[in-house]
Formats: structure tokens, sequence, C-alpha cells
């Protein structure tokens, strides 16, 4: 089905207002605001979307409040009302709060409690929180409810710092039903433990966790183990993960975050494919390299791979996901700047059911990059970039993308940018319900400008289309829909 053409106007302010406390008698208060506006102009359909915070300090008193008004989100989702608010205080032992509060135990196999406006991700708890910190002992422990009060979740985390570069912890967290509609979960627990050493260059850090569930006989189990080494001009970084049945949520919201163990990136059609973290069923591992063989010249290397379950043997299960890349940077060439790469990406988005039966809808991908910036006219620089990706698989076929960014900047205040991309998928290509991102356009376009009108004062304004994308951050990933049309946003610093 192809959608219908949208033309969007999006506005996004911040507002932030500091008043430093007088001497010591005052306090101080923080108050800031973002807001996103859009309308179709073909559906007349409006997006509003307003973020207030206002934090206040006075000495160890602490108090923070978030009003949200979504009229409705992007995600077609309405809510107005007071979402987030806290009291509490702070000493040189620790710190309280009492109301809302995040949380995070060790690297978030235990417990991840965060918010992530551009992920869509905010899962915060309602209750009480404590922190506390002596000498080498640390020691955390919270109970909370979830927005919708069906779920109640306590904690508790403690590290311990010992001589010889030596750490050691551990987290627990339970999970209880609080009432009978809505939401249903059943009872778990959840334990981890921890070290990490680090002696001189080499720093090693290994988690192990348990979990148990009331209505099922087998319990869960995660493991996380890391290792980096480092010597004048080069790095080494491995990692190993290992999920299953790890996960712990409410309410469609996830409260624990294990390593994904996987490269985040900042090329666009790389960044498409990056894979979202299952804590429930996927182990597999990272390595990375990074090499200077001289102050011009940078390579470095990763190579990830993520499968499931299905065996008990490792690199004998269904691989879900599997990347290779390198990258080259040139620092300096007649001050220009150079940086070439290539990946290879395979990745498994599950069944597809084609005219001759069902088959999987596993794509390779071949991506090729480069990058060069270099001086125009002073203050001015240009940027190239262009990007080349080959697909092919047995459920989508082969067809190829490219993506071209040029760009022109003053520094500071101006850029001026124009995007396009390209894509040679057929006419049946497009008809597949597994392809729907080529299902209105195969050729996007579109400008950008940057203006720092004054100091903290910025306008953006994007027009055009763009296709569909991702968001990732450490493992977490929101679908970012296409777009056609203008968008403009202004953002202010008081």
């Amino acid at each position: 089905m192809r959608r219908p053409v949208r033309l969007s106007v999006g506005l996004a302010a911040g507002l932030c207002i500091l008043m430093p406390s007088a001497a010591s008698a005052d306090g101080s208060i923080s108050i800031g605001n973002s807001l996103r506006y859009s309308l179709s102009s073909e559906t007349n359909q409006e997006i509003l979307e307003d973020y207030f915070d206002a934090d206040y300090s006075h000495g160890s008193f602490r108090a923070r409040l978030r009003y949200e008004v979504f009229q409705p989100s992007e995600e077609q989702r309405d809510r107005e009302g007071q979402v987030f608010r806290a009291v509490g205080g702070t000493t040189t032992w620790g710190s309280l709060w009492v109301g809302n509060f995040y949380e995070l135990f060790g690297r978030g196999m235990a417990f991840h409690g965060y918010e992530d406006r551009d992920l869509r991700v905010d899962n915060s708890l309602d209750g009480v929180d404590l922190n506390l910190e002596h000498g080498p002992v640390a020691f955390q422990a919270f109970s909370g409810k979830t927005p919708g009060k069906t779920v109640v979740l306590h904690g508790m985390d403690g590290d311990l710092r010992l001589p010889l570069g030596i750490e050691a912890g551990g987290s627990y967290l339970s999970r209880r039903q609080t009432s009978s509609t809505g939401y249903n979960s059943p009872d778990l627990e959840l334990g981890t433990g921890r070290m990490r050493v680090t002696a001189g260059p080499v720093d090693i850090f290994v988690e192990g966790g348990r979990r148990s569930k009331s209505s099922a006989p087998e319990g869960g189990r995660g493991l996380f183990a890391s290792i980096g080494a480092s010597v004048p001009g080069a790095a080494l970084g491995l990692e190993y993960k290992d999920y299953r049945h790890m996960g712990v949520g409410a309410e469609g919201k996830e409260y624990t975050t294990p390593p994904p163990a996987s490269v985040e990136h900042r090329w666009s059609l790389l960044a498409r494919h990056s894979r979202d973290l299952n804590a429930d069923d996927e182990r597999g591992g990272l390595a990375q390299l990074e090499w200077q063989p001289s102050g011009l010249v940078g390579l470095s290397g990763a190579f990830s791979l993520t499968e499931n379950h299905d065996s008990d043997r490792l690199f004998d299960a269904k691989r879900l996901f599997s990347e290779a890349m390198a990258e080259a940077r040139i620092a300096e060439l007649s001050s220009t700047p150079v940086t070439v790469a290539a990946a290879w990406t395979e990745e498994f988005l599950g069944p597809a059911l084609t005219t001759s039966g069902p088959v999987d809808d596993r794509r390779e991908h071949v991506t090729f990059i480069a990058e060069v910036t270099f001086p125009v006219q002073d203050p001015w620089s240009g940027r190239v970039s262009v990007e080349h990706q080959h697909t092919d698989g047995d459920a989508v076929g082969a067809f190829d993308l490219e993506h071209i960014e040029i760009e022109a900047s003053r520094s500071p205040g101006i850029s001026i940018a124009a995007v396009a991309e390209f894509s040679n998928v057929s006419a049946m290509q497009r008809d597949l319900p597994w392809l729907p991102v080529f299902e209105d356009e195969t050729a996007w376009f579109y400008l950008q400008g940057i203006v720092d009108i004054v100091r903290g004062h910025q306008l953006r304004v994007i027009l055009g289309s763009r296709p569909q994308g991702k968001v990732c951050a450490g493992g977490a990933c929101r679908t970012v829909p296409e777009f056609k049309g203008l968008e403009v946003q202004l953002t202010s610093m008081f």
C-alpha cells in the first residue's frame, strides 16, 4: 500500500534559565522546555510533543519536576500529566530520592532505569531510591512501582574497591505483581555478581547472573566478559555475551539492558542494520582493534557475532547477526582529512512467505564508505561523504543503495548540506511487505541548513524527503519513520 505524501512542519525549542544561589541563603532553580510541533498538509494531522523540566537545589536539598504533553506524540499517543517528580537530599555520604527515579546497577544486567527521548525510552519508577558511599564501599537500594502501578520492583546493589586494582560487586532485583488488572507478569528474582581487575594497560571485567521465575521451571542465566589492553599506538578489546531469559519487563518497558557487545555506527547505511538487544535469547561477542602506525594514519577493525541458543555449542546455533568492518583514517593529507571504510553485515529478520513457500529473510550487506573534509576559503570548509551498499537475500533479491552528503560549513555559526539517496529496487521488490521503506520512493533528497542566530540560539531547517531509518544506543533501537516536507527546529538557551 502506498502511503500519502506528507508535508510536515516541526518546531523544537529549548529554554533554560539558571538562577544561581545568592550567598548561602538562596537556592538555585533551572527551568527547561522542549517543544516539537508538526502538521500534515494533506491530512491536517497535528503532532505536539512538549517536555517541561524544572530542578531546584538549596544546600543539600534537591527537587525535580517534569511535565509532558503529547497531543499526540509521533507514535500517536495522547498524554498530559506530571510524569516525573521527586524530592531528596545529598550529603558527602550519598543521596536519598523520594518520588520518580532512575538507577543503574553495574553495566545494566540486573537493572537499568533511564530516559532517552530520541529512543522513546523512559522507564522511571515511583518510590524510594537510596545511594550510600563511604571509602571503598558503595551501596544502593530502591523500591518502586511501574507507571501503571501494576508491578513493584525492589533492588539492591553493592560495590567494594579492593587493593591492587580489584573491584567486586553484586546486585539483586525482584519483580512482584501488585494488581490483577492491566499488565500481568509472574513474580521473579534476579541476582548478579561482578568483578573488575585493572593491572597496568589491561582491564578485565566479568559479570554473571541468574534469574528465577515462578511460572517457569527453567531459570535464566547471563554472562558478560570483556578484556581490554593497550600499548602506545594500539588498543585491543574483546567482549563476550550469553543471555538466556535475563530480561525483566513490565507494562511494555524493559528494566534490564546488559551490554550488547556490538558496534554503534555513525554511518547512515550501517546504522539502519544495527541489532536490537534481546536479553532473553542471544549470545556472541565483539572484537575491536585500534592501531595508529603514525601521527597521520589511524586504522581500526571490528567483528561482531550474535546467535541464539538453538545449540549448546558456540558457533553451532542460528546466526542472527554478524558484521566485519575495517576503517582507515588519514588525519592530514594536504590539510584534507580522509576516511575510507568497508563493512560486511549479515542479519536474520525472521521468516518470509514467498510465492515458492516460506524462506528465511536473511540479508547480506556489503558497504563501502568514503569521506573527505577540505578547506574552501577561510573560514569555510567542505565535506563530501559517499556510502554505497549492496544487499542480497533469498526473500528480497539484490539491490543497491547510494547515500551522498555534501556540506559546507563555517565555524562558528553556519552549516549548509545537501543529502541524496538512491536505490535501484525493482517494481516487484517494492511490493514486498518486508521492504516497506521502498513502497513509495526509490530516491530521496533534502537540503539542511543550520544557523547559530546569536549565542545560545540555533535554527535548523530541513526541506525534502528522507527514508525510514534507525536510532540506536546501547542495544536499544527505535525506527524513525520516513519524512517528506519541511521541518523547522529552533533551540534556544538563556
